[in-house]
C-alpha cells in the first residue's frame, strides 16, 4: 500500500504532532507499505529516514504526490495539503490527537517548564514578579533521553493545554517515565494520560490549583498505579498504534478498490 503521509509540523521540529508523523512514517514502512511525507515546514537536519520526506511541496509537486498514493492520511488536517484531494479522488483519514493561585493557598510545590515559544518571556517576567523563582524553574527543550531523565525525576506531569489537544503524546510519555497526570478535560489527553489521570476543567486555573494540591497532598498507591499502567503503555505502543492505523488505512483503500471494480 503507498501511503502519503501529510504532517503541517515534522522533524526536526519538537512536538507531539512531529513524535506522532515520525512514529507513525516508521511503523508504516516497518510493515512492508511504501510511504511518502509531506510537510509545510521547510527545515532539516539531515537526518535519514527509511520513507521520503517532500518539504513545502508545489502545487503541481502535491497533486502528483495524491495521484501516486492508495490513501492519503493526514496526522491532524492541514487544508494547505487537503485541497488536491478535491482534483484527486483518494481514500482520505484524518486523526484528530496555576502556581500563583497555590501560593495564595500556602502550598509552594516546586514546577520544572519543559520547552520553548513565544510565551516563555511573559512567564519568566510573571515568575519573577510573583516571586516564584525558587520554585519555577525554565530548563528549556529537552527531548529524548534527556527528557527521559527529566521526567524520571518528577512525581506529576501536568498537561494544561488550552487547545483540543488531537492526542496529547506528552502526557503519554509522562506517564511511561513514572509521572500522574494532571490534565485539562480536553481533546485526546484523556485517551493518552490514561484511566486514573487526574481531570481538571479545562481553562480554569482555580481547577487546576485545586488539582495540583490535592493530587500532591493525597496519599496515593504507586505501585499499583505503575502496574495498572502497563496495560495502558502496551497499548499504545509504536507498533500497537501503527497497526490500528494501518487497519483503518487499509480499508479505506480497500473500499476504494471496490467501488472502481463495481463500475
Amino acid at each position: 500500500m503507498r501511503i502519503l503521509l501529510c504532517s503541517h509540523f515534522f522533524h526536526p521540529s519538537v512536538g507531539g504532532i512531529e513524535q506522532v508523523s515520525l512514529l507513525l512514517a516508521t511503523e508504516f514502512e516497518h510493515a512492508g507499505h511504501e510511504v511518502k511525507v509531506i510537510t509545510t515546514r521547510l527545515e532539516s537536519d539531515g537526518q535519514k529516514f527509511l520513507f521520503g520526506i517532500v518539504r513545502r511541496p508545489s502545487p503541481a509537486q502535491l497533486i502528483k504526490l495524491v495521484q501516486w498514493s492508495d490513501v492519503v492520511f493526514h496526522n491532524n488536517i492541514s487544508l494547505r495539503m487537503w485541497w488536491p484531494l478535491l482534483i484527486v479522488r483518494r481514500p482520505w483519514v484524518i486523526a484528530h490527537h496555576t502556581w500563583i493561585a497555590l501560593k495564595e493557598r500556602d502550598f509552594f510545590p516546586c514546577l520544572s517548564v519543559v520547552g520553548d515559544g513565544p510565551d516563555l518571556h511573559r512567564l519568566s517576567k510573571l515568575v519573577q514578579q510573583f516571586g516564584l523563582r525558587d520554585q519555577v524553574k525554565f530548563l528549556g527543550t529537552k527531548t529524548g533521553h534527556d527528557l527521559v531523565l527529566e521526567l524520571n525525576r518528577h512525581r506529576v506531569i501536568v498537561v494544561p493545554s488550552r487547545w483540543q489537544e488531537p492526542f496529547g503524546l506528552v502526557a503519554l510519555e509522562g506517564v511511561a517515565c513514572g509521572c500522574r497526570a494532571i490534565i485539562a478535560g480536553s481533546g485526546g489527553l484523556r485517551e493518552a494520560a490514561g484511566p486514573l489521570a487526574v481531570v481538571f476543567e479545562h481553562e480554569s486555573d482555580f481547577a487546576l490549583a485545586e488539582a495540583i494540591e490535592r493530587t500532591l497532598k493525597e496519599p496515593f498507591d504507586w505501585q499499583g498505579y505503575w502496574r495498572m499502567m502497563e496495560d495502558h503503555l502496551r497499548a499504545h505502543r509504536a507498533s500497537e498504534v501503527g497497526r490500528g492505523y494501518l487497519e483503518v488505512l487499509a480499508e479505506s483503500s480497500l473500499a476504494r478498490r471496490f467501488r472502481k471494480a463495481q463500475r
